[in-house]
Parts: structure tokens; C-alpha cells; sequence
């Protein structure tokens, strides 16, 4: 049986005026002559037709050739030629995944999506602020850029520990996503799988900043050098100290993905070298001079002053034309958004769709545009809940504080005996005064369990409770019998504190007061430390 055609084939069936169908099963030959079941209608049976009465169906490569084709099919298929074209090449301002997730439709979150899309590198600080997002935007990145390029080989979100299960939650609720959370050992099987297998070993995962950022996991990335379709890193500010292993990390997950997103919601309040140091990690080829990126951020002191005088024009103008004071100049007058921003300000009374129009202008013409995006609650139209912040007042006891300050000791002698300086010593403390001055009693029980493990978790086991001032170690610090000394003592003071509990108490007494003001209110307990929380738990 010599058969034309296909299971899966298109054809155009010329005995029905050229309709579209498809072959969706075998072909059978009687009295000589071969006939396939050709589906116009899936949920009708597909009916037989004689091979003769087929065409196959092929899709002009471009209008052009439709255009100077004999004739047509149907309109239906002319539409669909037209489709076809638009999406020979996806287009910046089409969003291919408009209504693919399931949340509610915030206009702000397609603003990272469409500047992402529209950066040469496709990579991008995203810093809106606070409880706008950002990872419901991110979502929608990697939605959107899988729409365009197909599935994604290898996407790795990168993130706090405590902040891993939400990560999966979200990506698996909002966008049906299924990301796994690696560990130390699944990633280090996933560099020993691509070693082996090379492009063809997938990746979606989820994995903590703390996890991945040790020598051991670094050196075994530049060794296998893996390439990712897109890094996306949270809270990326935790990379901008150029000293740190976490800066590291980013320089090398940088360096193996073609895509980076950073999210962070403070980068605004970090000092210019911080800023500076990020976007170095981001594109490094531009961000190499840090004189060079002063100069170049200079002239956006006047641009955002100008935007925050928009109700009054003629202040706004001045402080606008302030930008051809700087070293920036004809970067922005040869630019047509400055100069017609300059003939909107103009005017003695803006429009309302002037200052929106204006406010455009000015945030395009930021020149850190291209690679940073922000917004702000008030940019928006969503009813956020009044924040009413009350400071409530600790006193320890003498036996807290002499808690306190042993464990500030005892991390500053730890430092001294692992560095030649006493430089730095300040900074090794505050992780220990933070876990003692979040619960005392958290404290007390930690102190227990590295006595009883001979123990100390470092930060990239991650349980959340770190006395070590070391957090980018790589592995648990085995205690000496010196160190057993060092810490009975300490425990020698934590057990004159007793079961007092002084900042305890005053939480309860705060949650009673506002029981009392509304006894329908809500309450969400956060703490930076997990053994904190269960502490609150148990209480």
C-alpha cells in the first residue's frame, strides 16, 4: 500500500471546499484505492476519505507567499495565517501568558515582565516595595519566557531558607510549576548528573542561599560550569558585600545563566557602592567602574526630585533641567523623552493624563531604567491595611543581661581565635545578639542540644539558630574540649535566669491589650529565628 500520508498529518480535504482536517489513524485500502479517517470535528467519528480527494496541508511562511498564493481556503484559515505571522517573532509588548496564572490581575506585576523582555541581556533588579508581588512577578517572567522559547531546561530560584516552601507553594499554586527543594547532597547529584549527561539533564529547583553558598558548592559549580535558562535570586541584597561567599555565588550563577532576575524590596535604602556592587553582579561587563556608575547615576537625584514636584511645573522644570548640569548631558538632549517632558512642564497646569504621561517620561528616562524597575504602594490602587507600629520597652533582669553579654563574649573570643585581626569583630557578634535578644529562653535550650550533639549547625544546615559568627562555612563545627569549657560556662549563666522569660511576658501582655481594642482582630507572629517561634509555640 503506498500511502501519502501520515497519522498527525494536516490535510486540506478539497472534496468539502478546502476544509482543514487531520488524519487521526491508519489508512485501509479497498477495491484498490487507500482511504484515512480524517478528524474535522473531534467530538463527531472521523469519516473516511479517498487519498486522492487530499492535500497536505502546508503553512505559508509568510503572509507575502499566502498573499501570492492561487487561491484560499477559508477565512478561518486566513485569520490563523495572520496569527502565525505575528508569532514568527515574539513581540516585546505581546504577553504570551496574560491569563495563564491564577491570581487576581494587579496591572503593577506585567511591569517587570515587560521590562525584562525589553532589556538586551534579560536580566533585571526587580525592588518593588513590600507586599507588591514580587514573587507572583517573577512567576510571570518565567511563565512568559517559557512561552517564547519552550520549556525551559534549567530555572534555579534562589533564596533564604525560610523562604523556600513559599517559593514552591506559590510557583505550584499560582502557575502549576512543580519546583523541588534541594538540599546540599540533591544539588551536588545534579552537577554529577549534568557532568554526565550535559544539556539533555533538567532542572527546576528551589535551593537556599545558605545551602549554596559554601566553597564547596561554588567550586563545584565553576567545575561544572551548568548552564541555567534563567537564576532567579531573592532577597538578593544579602549579595552585596563583595567580601562574602554569597558575593561569590553571584558572580558564578551569573556567569552560567543566560537570564537573571534579583529581587530585593531594600535596595533603595542601601548605600551607592551596595547598588553599585549589585548591578555588578547583574552585568558585570557595565558595571565594572564604580567612579564610571556614579557619574552615571547622577543625573537621577533631579529626576526623582522633579517627579515629586509634578504639582508644581515650574519647580519641576527647573530641577528637571538640572540633568544638563551633569557629566550626563547629551544623554539627554538628544533624548525625545526629555524634551517632551520639558513641553509638558511647560504648561502652567498639568491634566491629570500629563503627570501620568510625565511620570512615564521621567522613570524612562532614569538612567538605571534598563535594568531596575520599582514600584511603590502609593503607585497603586489597592486598599493595603494601616500600619500602626508601637515600640514596646524591654528591661531584662540582671541574670537576662548577664546572659546577654556572656554570649556576645563568647562569640567575640570565637572570632579572635580564627582570625589574625580584630577587625570585623562588631559584625561577628550581631547574629549571636540577635538569637539571645529574640528569646532567652530559645537560647538556653540551643545551648542544651550543641552540648548534647557536641555540635554546632553552621548557616548552610540552615535550622535558623546560628551562635557561630561564621555563617558562610561549609560544614558544622565539631566541638574541642576547650569549646565544651567555653560553653558549660555559658550555660553556667543561662541556668541563674531561670524560667524568667521578661520578654515573654511583655508579648502576652501586648497580645491581651489588643484583645481587649478588638476582639476580632487577627495576630501573625513573626521571628527572625525558628527555635523563637517554637518557643512562642510551647508558651
Amino acid at each position: 500500500m503506498n500511502a501519502k500520508f501520515l497519522k498527525g498529518d494536516k490535510v486540506i480535504i478539497k472534496a468539502l471546499g478546502n476544509k482543514i482536517g487531520i488524519i487521526d489513524g491508519d489508512p485501509k485500502e479497498t477495491k484498490g484505492k487507500i482511504f484515512y479517517p480524517v478528524s474535522i470535528d473531534p467530538s463527531q467519528p472521523s469519516p473516511y476519505y479517498p487519498q486522492n480527494s487530499l492535500e497536505k496541508f502546508i503553512r505559508p511562511k509568510s503572509v507575502d507567499q499566502l498573499l501570492r498564493a492561487k487561491e484560499f481556503s477559508t477565512v478561518e484559515d486566513f485569520i490563523q495565517s495572520l496569527i502565525y505571522k505575528k508569532l514568527e517573532k515574539p513581540l516585546s509588548d505581546n504577553l504570551y501568558t496574560f491569563y495563564s496564572s491564577r491570581t487576581e490581575f494587579q496591572v503593577h506585576q506585567f511591569k517587570p515582565v515587560i521590562k525584562f523582555l525589553n532589556t538586551f541581556k534579560q536580566r533585571l533588579l526587580l525592588a518593588d516595595e513590600v507586599g507588591l508581588g514580587k514573587t507572583i512577578e517573577a512567576g510571570i517572567i518565567i511563565t512568559e519566557v517559557s512561552a517564547r522559547l519552550g520549556e525551559l531546561s534549567r530555572v534555579l530560584i534562589v533564596c533564604p531558607s525560610m523562604l523556600t516552601p513559599k517559593w514552591e507553594k506559590e510557583m505550584q499554586k499560582r502557575f502549576s510549576l512543580d519546583f523541588d527543594i534541594l538540599k546540599r547532597d540533591d544539588f551536588m547529584k545534579f552537577l554529577q548528573r549534568y557532568t554526565e549527561y550535559g544539556e539533555a539533564e533538567k532542572l527546576k529547583a528551589i535551593i537556599s542561599l545558605q545551602t549554596l553558598r559554601s566553597n564547596k558548592m561554588i567550586d563545584g559549580l565553576r567545575e561544572v560550569a551548568p548552564h541555567f535558562d534563567i537564576v532567579i535570586v531573592d532577597e538578593a541584597h544579602y549579595m552585596r558585600n563583595p567580601e562574602t561567599l554569597s558575593s561569590e555565588l553571584g558572580e558564578v550563577l551569573s556567569e552560567f545563566s543566560d537570564s537573571m532576575l534579583f529581587l530585593s524590596a531594600t535596595p533603595l535604602q542601601l548605600g551607592t557602592p551596595d547598588l553599585f556592587n549589585l548591578l555588578s553582579l547583574l552585568i558585570p561587563e557595565e558595571f565594572s567602574d564604580f567612579a564610571l556608575f556614579h557619574n552615571l547615576i547622577e543625573p537621577n537625584e533631579y529626576l526623582n526630585n522633579a517627579l515629586r514636584r509634578l504639582y508644581d511645573p515650574n519647580a519641576a522644570i527647573q530641577l528637571l533641567k538640572k540633568v544638563e548640569e551633569t557629566s550626563q548631558k547629551e544623554r539627554f538632549t538628544k533624548n525625545s523623552f526629555y524634551h517632551e517632558a520639558i513641553e509638558l512642564l511647560g504648561s502652567s497646569k498639568l491634566t491629570r493624563e500629563q503627570a501620568i504621561r510625565l511620570q512615564k517620561l521621567l522613570i524612562e528616562l532614569n538612567c538605571l531604567s534598563y535594568v531596575f524597575t520599582r514600584t511603590k504602594k502609593k503607585d497603586v490602587e489597592i486598599q493595603f491595611p494601616i500600619r500602626e507600629a508601637r515600640v514596646i520597652r524591654v528591661q531584662f533582669t540582671p541574670e537576662e543581661m548577664a546572659f546577654y553579654n556572656a554570649v556576645t563574649n563568647f562569640a567575640a573570643e570565637r572570632f579572635m581565635a580564627r582570625s589574625t585581626s580584630s577587625q570585623g569583630i562588631s559584625f561577628a557578634v550581631i547574629m549571636p545578639q540577635r538569637q539571645v535578644a529574640s528569646c532567652i529562653q530559645a537560647m538556653k535550650e540551643s545551648l542544651d542540644e550543641i552540648v548534647k550533639k557536641r555540635v554546632i549547625k553552621a548557616a548552610s544546615e540552615d535550622n535558623g539558630d546560628i551562635i557561630d559568627p561564621y555563617s558562610d562555612t561549609d560544614a558544622p563545627w565539631k566541638l574541642q574540649e576547650k569549646d565544651i569549657s567555653s560553653i558549660s560556662k555559658l550555660k553556667g549563666i543561662a541556668n541563674k535566669v531561670g524560667n524568667v522569660d521578661t520578654k515573654f511576658d511583655k508579648f502576652l501582655e501586648a497580645l491581651r491589650q489588643l484583645e481587649q481594642e478588638d476582639t476580632n482582630s487577627k495576630i501573625m507572629v513573626f521571628a527572625f529565628f525558628k527555635k523563637t517561634l517554637e518557643h512562642i509555640r510551647k508558651k
